[in-house]
């Protein structure tokens, strides 16, 4: 019984989360809507201290760890306010929101440039040498030309080809 429960609440907090629409937040309120309804509720916040690892040395096998001040938003279930009809629980209504907020104020940014720069650095530029025509019109004469991707590897490079895989006589990485 337990399990048939927790498989219903899984399935009822993935069909709300994306059903919260947040038009405003503070430390003091957060005004949202769920499909054209909107709501109200009083926040606060709790902060605390995390450490996270900041870096690992494989030489050695030590970790270092950086504190991080996390917030946390609570909402005041008693300060939640309906301008229409509610037709969901409003604990879990509250919980959704709390999650999200938390969420998206702790939001590392910076983590997640590095990850992107990580990630752009590890594509590789290919030469692509292709068939085409000199003129606008099949009537031309075939010449060769070249184009310039960036890709993992050479079957990314033959996918972002935009042209009709036949004319390509060389993928080259640079």
């Amino acid at each position: 019984m337990d399990c048939v429960h927790n498989v219903l609440c899984i399935i009822k907090f993935i069909g709300m989360s994306y059903e919260i629409e947040i038009e405003y937040y503070d430390q003091d309120g957060c005004i949202f809507y769920i499909g054209e309804t909107p709501y109200e509720v009083e926040l606060f916040i709790e902060t605390r201290i995390v450490n996270e690892l900041d870096s690992y040395n494989s030489f050695n096998d030590k970790l270092s760890y950086a504190q991080v001040e996390e917030r946390y938003y609570r909402v005041d279930q008693e300060t939640l306010t309906c301008d229409g009809t509610n037709y969901y629980n409003e604990k879990d209504i509250c919980e959704e929101l709390e999650e999200i907020l938390s969420w998206w104020d702790n939001f590392n940014e910076e983590l997640y440039c590095n990850y992107l720069i990580q990630k752009d650095e590890l594509m590789n530029t290919y030469r692509i040498l292709y068939k085409t025509y000199k003129g606008n019109n099949t009537d031309a004469p075939v010449v060769q030309a070249v184009k310039y991707v960036q890709a993992y590897d050479k079957t990314g490079a033959r996918k972002l080809f935009d042209l009709w895989k036949g004319l390509i006589i060389s993928i080259e990485k640079v």
